[in-house]
């Protein structure tokens, strides 16, 4: 009887020590200090760390107050990746930036992908800006499909996406530091097939204008089928590259409705043998 009495009292003293009107700091009587817990700090608060220094010759017990929100550890980043730390006009260290990724099939339906949701939209799902949505209302909008882009490192347009560049905005919170590297590659990629398509139809126009000067030189009619053959190729090329993201797309379709483990069965109608609606055993 006189333990179930101390129980209680000390029950009733850590319920009335845990009432106040103040803020709490202290937890109070733990009634079962074995079930532990983690000591929760905010984020301003300061801890007291002591330690013995020899200061002078005289050893020396030191308080140090260290602020409760721990810098990381030497060496590690934070989730999500590190910082960018490159200011938006020193395109010398943009530069000198590497894509850390290679321009597999998979990376390149990756960029295409994400260029066709972010990009797009200003630039043309062709790079031509001309057929982008906005067009009309943003006559300075660049196309990216020409010397204009052939001429920047992967290490600049990664610069461009993560800060910004004129009217463009950055893309920091939209597109991860991957994703942007793989949008470089297909920019890279879009631009040779589109830039290599216009120089044959370069060539293939001087080749007619010649071709009409000496109408019965058969050289000349050579090189004008040739040319006309090998442009009709590289125009398929450049149409199967925008093909694989139309394709690529599907993948990235919702998924259907998962469909339940657990079906609730239903009994068959009665053929008028168990009246009732009972079922032979």
């Amino acid at each position: 009887m006189r333990e179930r009495t101390l129980v209680a009292t000390i029950a009733i003293c850590a319920v009335l020590s845990s009432c106040g009107t103040g803020e709490k700091t202290e937890r109070g009587i733990e009634l079962m200090p074995d079930m532990y817990h983690t000591p929760a700090f905010k984020s301003m608060q300061a801890m007291e760390v002591s330690k013995d220094e020899t200061i002078d010759g005289t050893v020396c017990h030191v308080v140090h107050h260290v602020s409760a929100m721990i810098p990381p550890v030497a060496g590690t980043i934070p989730r999500g990746g590190p910082g960018y730390e490159i200011a938006a006009e020193d395109w010398a260290s943009a530069r000198k930036l590497a894509n850390p990724l290679s321009p597999t099939r998979d990376v390149l339906i990756a960029g295409q992908h994400a260029f066709n949701i972010y990009c797009a939209v200003c630039h043309g799902r062709d790079g031509n800006a001309e057929h982008g949505y906005i067009a009309k209302n943003f006559p300075g909008v660049k196309s990216v499909n020409g010397a204009n882009v052939a001429a920047y490192s992967d290490g600049e347009l990664y610069h461009i996406m993560t800060l910004g560049k004129g009217l463009m905005p950055n893309y920091r919170a939209q597109l991860l530091p991957q994703t942007r590297w793989a949008v470089a590659h297909y920019l890279r990629t879009l631009t040779r097939a589109t830039m290599v398509v216009a120089d044959l139809e370069k060539t293939v126009q001087d080749a007619e204008l010649d071709l009409r000067e000496n109408p019965g030189d058969a050289i000349k009619q050579s090189a004008v089928e040739t040319g006309r053959s090998l442009l009709e190729q590289r125009r398929r090329d450049l149409d199967s590259l925008q093909k694989i993201g139309e394709d690529a797309g599907r993948e990235f379709v919702p998924l259907a409705d998962p469909t339940p483990e657990y079906v609730v069965p239903v009994w068959p109608e009665s053929d008028g043998e168990h009246a009732g609606g009972e079922h032979p055993k």
